[in-house]
């Protein structure tokens, strides 16, 4: 469902970022979406400074609930979300050499031969290399917030699902507290939910204040 709402909005077939070197000539043949500075081509070595403007999908990673056990992975059998979504294509042309090592940040990433990169790989592929770890600390902070703003819906969904019906609607007197109360334990949801709408009846401020620093956190990452 999420990839098919991604890709009618237009979304789909924008890289993460794209580079293809050519190696014979020493240039860049296609930047996309990222800018490469300091390309050297010694004996048998090619370097360059890499700053992409998006981050790699960190796939497999979201928790699974209700005991599902599926895996993110298992729709790439049906749908092209790496190729359309999640593609941060390196392209190397011209090397004379059978095999070679990446490294990211002097960090190894895996050897593959000249005619691999030549066609190309999807280094959003690798869990191994430092902007994939990157996502995966911005998604952690996503989830902090998901899980405060989560309380909000819980704290929502105890007005208009409970005391809506009751004529108690948005109300702050005892009333309203001693009817929820005196319904927990008749009713399931409402008792899961209680906590969260007593959290955000007496921190409201605190919870929006804390999901604003992790939306600065996640933006000072990015």
């Amino acid at each position: 469902m999420a990839y098919l709402f991604l890709k009618n909005q237009g979304l789909a077939n924008h890289p993460v970022a794209t580079m293809k070197i050519n190696a014979k000539s020493g240039k860049m043949m296609q930047v996309e979406n990222c800018t490469i500075n300091n390309l050297n081509l010694g004996k048998g070595e090619i370097s360059f400074d890499y700053l992409a403007k998006s981050l790699p999908y960190p796939m497999d990673t979201v928790a699974r609930i209700w005991e599902n056990k599926q895996i993110e992975t298992d729709a790439l059998k049906v749908i092209p979300f790496m190729k359309e979504f999640d593609n941060e294509s390196l392209q190397v042309t011209g090397l004379k050499g059978n095999s070679y090592l990446l490294s990211i940040d002097n960090i190894p990433i895996g050897n593959f031969t000249s005619r691999a990169l030549a066609k190309g790989i999807n280094l959003a592929t690798f869990h191994n290399t430092p902007e994939y770890h990157q996502a995966l600390e911005i998604m952690d902070l996503n989830s902090k917030r998901k899980n405060i703003e989560a309380k909000f819906r819980n704290y929502y969904w105890v007005q208009y699902d409970f005391l809506y019906g009751k004529g108690l609607l948005f109300n702050t007197t005892q009333v309203a507290t001693d009817t929820i109360k005196a319904n927990l334990e008749s009713n399931g949801w409402l008792k899961v939910k209680y906590g969260d709408y007593e959290e955000v009846r007496t921190n409201r401020a605190g919870l929006k204040n804390q999901m604003r620093q992790l939306v600065a956190k996640n933006l000072c990452n990015q």
